[in-house]
């Protein structure tokens, strides 16, 4: 009835001009399609900015936020689980997002990553740094001093997007911006990752890194998002840097400074990772496809502001929940007893060769417990002249002629 009366209406206002009949149309199509409670909650500007700000969300707030338990831009899918069930399963972390709520959904999140992130592999990263962790390091932000223009394939995507407006609440646009915050992370951690040149795991640890995507979940708090953010990035890509991850906020953040063009650029590159990684082509139809059109809807003076939030929003080791300053305290101690023990054992072979100058260096092999022996004299703070005579430290030295 609806399609009929529309076409009908169309017949009726050919003599109107493209304007007019545009806009008799769509507020036609809003009053029938979304009723006016919707239209009622988006009507004017807002009042502030405070949905850019750090502020802590209620569970009960939370849960407005979802409707039925949705996912996907501004909520609007469910049911994917149940048709798509083995493509889901894929793609995201978690299982069964139809059945659970945001708080659900957060749990579920944090309990994971507890279980998931490797100690050893963190601090490896940190103490003994891979070449590729250190190129990665020393990268410039994107767009530093290039001019940033969209290329032919992108052009003909974004005009092949519906045009479209979307009457978002207050609330959902801040869960929106917040959103975009951490695809834009996401793409900005593989760039360094991969030193600007994505692979064919680009699509993966995109959205492995990207908490909304990974579990379904809605950011009302910037610096909860960060958080999330930067906990996934040293527990689940190749590269595990508390530096690195850092580093990538303030990419984020230099992004949204050059403005929605830049930040359209990077959804465009996450869009076209994504339908190179089957089948991630579903997080496009979720979420990407209608991003690329909101964004350029939101205006260069919140998207400022939302640069400035980024950039001093300050995250801490602590913040984790990840027991960091402890394993790296520890893992510093371990190194410097090592070298301790190093240098005592050089200090001991230069001792025993100029005492014995026909011992060829290479015939020197050394007792570990007599270097932990000499370690703990260090230790204690026992000043005493080694001497190579020593009855405590006889069995310390051998050679091939000695054992002969």
């Amino acid at each position: 009835m609806c399609i009929y009366l529309y076409m009908l209406l169309t017949r009726t206002l050919k003599k109107w001009n493209t304007f007019q009949m545009k806009v008799i149309l769509d507020l036609w199509l809003v009053h029938t399609f979304y009723g006016e409670s919707t239209v009622a909650e988006s009507e004017g500007e807002d009042s502030s900015d405070e949905w850019f700000l750090e502020q802590t969300v209620s569970d009960n707030k939370a849960k407005e936020a979802v409707s039925c338990y949705g996912y996907g831009f501004a909520n609007k899918a469910t049911g994917l689980f149940r048709s798509h069930e083995a493509e889901m399963m894929e793609i995201v972390d978690i299982r069964n997002a139809d059945l659970k709520d945001q708080e659900q959904r957060r749990r579920e999140r944090e309990v994971k990553e507890l279980e998931d992130f490797n100690e050893d592999h963190y601090l490896a990263d940190l103490m003994d740094p891979l070449s590729l962790l250190l190129n990665a390091l020393k990268m410039a932000p994107p767009y530093l001093d290039s001019d940033i223009n969209l290329t032919t394939e992108e052009e003909d995507y974004i005009i092949s997007l519906p045009k479209k407006s979307y009457l978002v609440s207050k609330v959902q646009k801040k869960i929106l911006s917040l959103t975009v915050v951490a695809l834009v992370y996401s793409w900005a951690y593989d760039r360094r990752v991969t030193e600007g040149d994505h692979c064919i795991e680009s699509g993966w640890a995109i959205a492995k890194v990207c908490p909304v995507l990974s579990y379904f979940e809605d950011f009302e708090d910037l610096r909860f998002l960060l958080v999330a953010c930067v906990r996934r990035s040293i527990t689940y890509p190749m590269l595990r840097s508390w530096d690195l991850s850092l580093l990538t906020i303030k990419d984020t953040s230099s992004i949204f400074r050059k403005g929605k063009l830049a930040i359209l650029k990077c959804l465009l590159k996450v869009r076209k990772l994504f339908m190179e990684s089957d089948p991630r082509y579903i997080l496009n139809q979720l979420y990407l496809d209608d991003l690329c059109v909101w964004i350029q809807f939101v205006k260069e003076e919140k998207i400022k502001l939302l640069a400035d939030a980024i950039e001093k929003c300050e995250i801490k080791k602590s913040d984790m929940n990840l027991n960091l300053d402890e394993l790296e305290y520890a893992a510093k101690l371990v190194a410097e007893e090592e070298r301790e023990i190093g240098e005592m054992s050089k200090n001991l072979i230069k001792i025993k060769m100029e005492d014995s100058d026909d011992i060829d260096p290479e015939d020197i092999y050394l007792n570990l417990d007599e270097l932990e022996y000499a370690a703990n004299l260090v230790a204690e703070g026992e000043k005493r002249e080694i001497d190579p005579e020593d009855s405590s430290l006889s069995s310390f030295y051998s050679t091939d002629s000695e054992s002969d």
